[in-house]
Order: C-alpha cells, then sequence, then structure tokens
C-alpha cells in the first residue's frame, strides 16, 4: 500500500514579495505557510533561506497528510518535542 504524501510542492511565487510559495493540490498557497515566509523576508533572510524554509515546510505538511492530520490540528508545546526520527524514517520510506 502506497503512502500518502498529500501534493504539497514549492514553486516560484506566482506574485507578492516573497520568491517562494508552497502550493497545494488546488495550485494555490498555503497562506500560513506564506504569511511565515513573509514575516522572514521582513526580518532580512535570504531568498536562498527562504527556499530552504519552504522545502522544510513542504516536508512537514507532507509528512501530516501521510499521518491524517491537518497542519492546523499539529501540536507540540516545543519544537524539542517533535520526534524527528519518526519523520526521517517516513521521508525515507514515502522518498
Amino acid at each position: 500500500m502506497p503512502v500518502r504524501t498529500g501534493h504539497f510542492q514549492v514553486v516560484p511565487a506566482p506574485e507578492g514579495p516573497v520568491p517562494y510559495a508552497l502550493v497545494g493540490r488546488d495550485s494555490l498557497p498555503v497562506a500560513p505557510v506564506q504569511e511565515y515566509l513573509t514575516e522572514l523576508l521582513a526580518s532580512d533572510c535570504s531568498p536562498l533561506t527562504l527556499k530552504s524554509y519552504a522545502h522544510d515546510l513542504q516536508d512537514w505538511f507532507r509528512f501530516l497528510a501521510a499521518a491524517g492530520v491537518g497542519w492546523d490540528h499539529a501540536e507540540w508545546n516545543s519544537p524539542r518535542e517533535v520526534d524527528t526520527g519518526v519523520m526521517r524514517l517516513w521521508s525515507m520510506v514515502a522518498g
């Protein structure tokens, strides 16, 4: 049985100040990701940093989709609580 990863893709942004966008199956930018990337841009991050973060968030959204969890239902008190080992294993299997 294949792993369902959800359809998320990093693409050149169609408009706006942020050079990259994470888009969903509907080809529309994922609003919370674009808001976050806009904040990073305002804090003087380089375009390559924005691209890197967009790809990291793409992996996160795909992981959540495979786990059947909506991004707005994923919770943790601290980034240290995220089991990166599970996510790394998932990315090897799904990749």
